[in-house]
């Protein structure tokens, strides 16, 4: 979990925010070359509808944290863990793709300081009409310079149909003066050019799609992958 300095750069990045979700800064090599996507209908609840573009899809996801003390031993750890899927269909995908995914992070508590007991992991599986499909996502922490500070932010990669996309977080909004700590979205880079992103700040969220070919149906996955983590 991240420590006290990059809670307080956070805070104040909100406070400069105001009560409105902050919007990524695109990457402006994108503006030409990709379609924003709304996904509206996710929310911030557990399960429902959703609505991605000409698609649409159902999603579940759960947040869960258990804190376990030994008798005689200071140290406690808290584990947070959970789940997320979904099931879309639609103009912008072949056949119906579904996706499960998990993570799993803990802290311990070492007299007065909080050390990462598991740093943060997340991993999809993804199916195709029922049947699973050949492809690999993974998003670790990683701690990195973020604005002044090092934030254990995350980043990652997607596998699928032979190609590899590395997902790297993005802090920057043009409505805020500084940083946040928790990406706000995420970029998605095929053979060192960025081929889309996604913004997951905030209750709606968009998808910047390539605006055609298989590498649009994988960063849509992607995307939905991000979109259904739901952390404590």
């Amino acid at each position: 979990m991240n420590g006290m300095r990059v809670v307080v750069m956070l805070v104040a990045a909100e406070a400069m925010a105001g009560c409105s979700a902050a919007r990524i800064a695109v990457p402006p090599q994108l503006a030409a070359v990709t379609q924003a996507v709304e996904l509206t209908g996710m929310g911030f609840g557990q399960r429902g509808d959703f609505i991605l573009g000409n698609s649409a899809g159902t999603f579940t996801r759960h947040a869960l944290s258990a804190t376990s003390e030994k008798p005689f031993i200071e140290d406690s750890v808290s584990s947070y863990f959970g789940d997320g899927s979904f099931s879309v269909g639609g103009a912008d995908f072949n056949g119906r793709v579904e996706a499960q995914c998990r993570y799993l992070e803990a802290d311990s508590d070492v007299g007065p300081a909080t050390v990462t007991a598991i740093p943060f992991h997340y991993r999809c599986r993804f199916f195709r009409d029922g049947r699973t499909i050949d492809a690999s996502f993974v998003l670790n922490a990683a701690p990195q310079p973020v604005g002044p500070f090092t934030a254990e932010t995350r980043a990652g990669r997607f596998e699928i149909g032979g190609q590899v996309f590395a997902i790297l977080p993005i802090h920057d909004s043009p409505q805020l003066a500084i940083p946040t700590a928790e990406p706000l979205g995420y970029r998605f880079v095929r053979a060192g050019q960025d081929v889309g992103a996604i913004d997951v700040n905030g209750e709606r969220k968009t998808i910047y799609a390539p605006l055609a070919g298989p590498d649009r149906e994988a960063v849509l996955m992607a995307g939905l992958a991000l979109s259904v983590l739901w952390k404590n």
